[in-house]
């Protein structure tokens, strides 16, 4: 029972932590004056930006 305690204390704080309301992204504003298309980069976490 002791060990089911310290698992769902230590479940508890991952699922605490991992929700972190604090967002990092940067503000970019492009000014992008033709046909584009945005491509989401997953693994990289990067946006491109063909013409």
């Amino acid at each position: 029972m002791k060990n089911l305690s310290i698992i769902a204390s230590f479940v508890g704080a991952i699922l605490f932590t991992s929700c972190n309301k604090n967002d990092d992204t940067m503000d970019m504003t492009l000014n992008v004056n033709y046909p584009a298309a945005y491509i989401v980069n997953g693994e990289d976490a990067t946006v491109s930006l063909l013409n």
